[in-house]
Formats: structure tokens, sequence, C-alpha cells
């Protein structure tokens, strides 16, 4: 009777193979993948000369028990060598270097055919920067140059956008310039309590409207409700909390306007020893909001 001996045990690729024979022969190739290691015959690291200018030896990679090769210490030192080139190449070789330092378009509300003014900055390489509207300003920006500055007049509320192309990606940027409808615009102005005083002082920013926005009416919003004098372009009238007043009708939006509440409490009037000067968060926010419209 024969001697019966036990089955030898399957590789991985065999038992893969018996699954799904594409997936066992690919990686029955991957184990036979001849890897660069140290010759034996030239005794030195890399590939060694077989008598021939042309004709190189190598030498195979032992496998590990489940079949894969295993990277000596050569590869090791390749693979980092090839890592370390890659890194440092990379700023070299790779794309520009694409920043936009700056793109803005002031003011950022206005009236129907006032002109904005459109600036912008980009950093990099010589790439393409292109500016668009929706909808189309008259005459259009198209491509511009790195950095610069334009004046257009917009009918509508507009969207400009600026694009910079720098392969293989491109940056964009939008501003949205907001044309004040018939119906006029709502702008809360608000502020903590300054000392001394304490007063409350408020001014929109002289970029960020239109120079020509009239007030058409003020309303007393603050939160917790407080008496406010309000005093703008030499004018000054109490305002219960929740009221809405056209004292201030006809005058311009921009400039300074002072708030006080009334009456002060006496904690209000104790945050501002003499001798302070600045902004106190111990006080309250007041707040108003103004009605504009185009005149």
């Amino acid at each position: 009777m024969a001697a019966q001996f036990p089955p030898a045990p399957r590789t991985r690729a065999a038992t893969a193979r018996q699954r799904d024979p594409a997936v066992g022969e690919r990686r029955e190739k991957l184990g036979k993948i001849c890897l660069l290691t140290p010759s034996a015959k030239s005794g030195r690291v890399g590939p060694a000369m077989n008598g021939s200018k042309n004709q190189f030896s190598f030498t195979r990679a032992a496998p590990n028990r489940r079949g894969r090769q295993k990277p000596n210490s050569y590869q090791l030192k390749q693979g980092f060598v090839r890592l370390l080139l890659v890194t440092s190449l990379v700023p070299l070789v790779g794309c520009a270097v694409c920043k936009i330092t700056k793109f803005e378009v002031k003011p950022p509300v206005v009236c129907a055919g006032e002109p904005v003014t459109i600036s912008w900055e980009t950093v990099s390489d010589p790439v393409e920067v292109d500016i668009t509207t929706d909808p189309q300003v008259d005459p259009p920006l198209g491509k511009v140059d790195a950095r610069g500055e334009a004046v257009r007049h917009v009918k509508q509320t507009t969207t400009f956008t600026l694009v910079m192309k720098c392969a293989p990606t491109s940056l964009t940027n939008q501003q949205v310039v907001t044309v004040v409808p018939p119906a006029g615009l709502d702008v809360t102005l608000g502020a903590p309590g300054r000392c001394p005083g304490p007063v409350w002082q408020v001014a929109p920013g002289p970029t960020d409207y239109s120079g020509s926005l009239v007030v058409n009416t003020v309303w007393n919003n603050s939160d917790p409700p407080r008496n406010i004098v309000v005093t703008h372009e030499n004018k000054t009238i109490p305002i219960p909390p929740g009221q809405t007043v056209p004292f201030f009708a006809g005058t311009h939006l921009d400039g300074l306007w002072i708030l006080r509440p009334d009456p002060l409490m006496p904690d209000e009037l104790a945050a501002c020893p003499p001798g302070v000067t600045a902004d106190n968060p111990q006080l309250p926010i007041l707040q108003i909001s103004v009605n504009a419209k185009c005149p």
C-alpha cells in the first residue's frame, strides 16, 4: 500500500486562482517580480556587469511565506532617496503658486447707474486673469493684468467674478454689488458704548454705501428695548423703543450718528470713570435701523 502524505499547503495565489482565475493569476505574477538586490557576482550593491558592457545580472528577492517579495535594505534606501528627490523637486517643477491677494468692488451698495471701483492683485508666475460680470457691464473687463483697477457703472445688482487660471487648477473670487431697490434699503447701525460719557457713536463705512443715499425713516430696534436719543447732522430727537420716525428724512445716510440711552442707568454711569476713553463691553449695545433710498 502506497504511503499517504498530507496534501501540500495551498498557496494564497492557488487558493485565489481556484475562486477567481484572474485574481489568482495576478497574485502569482506579483510573486514572481524580479527585484533589484545586491549582486553576488560583483560583491557590491546594485546591478553587476556580466562580462558584457550591456548585460547586467539581477538577483531575485526571497519570497516570504505568503509568496510576496520582501524589500531588502537596498530597496528601502532607494525608495527613500526617490521620495526625497520627488519632494525636493515638486516646488521647482510643479505648478506655479497662485494667490489672489486682493479683489474688491467698492462701494458694494449703490444707486442704479452709479460707478463702482474694481481693484485686484494676484501673485503668481504669468497666468491668465479674467474678470466677468453677471449681468455684463459696458465695456466688459475680460482678460486683465495681474493687478490693476477699473471703474464701471452698474444698472442693477451685479456679480463680479475674478478667475485666475494656473494650470492645472484655477482660483475664483466673487464680489456682489447691490443696487438699492425703489422701496429703499434697511441699514442697521449699532455699537457698544464708549467712554467718556458714556456715548454711542456709529457711522456707516465710507466705502460700504453710496454717498448719495438719503434717509427715509429711522426705527429704534434696540434689544433690550431702550428709549434712545438720536443725533445726526445737527438734528436730535428721542425715539421710544419700537417706534419709527421720519424726522431725519432727506439727510444723508453717511456721516456720524450719535445714540444715547435716556435715561442712563447708574451702572452705565459708573462704567465710565474719569479719564477712561475707550469702548466699554460692560455697556449695552444700542442700535437703530435706517431706511435709505436713492434720490
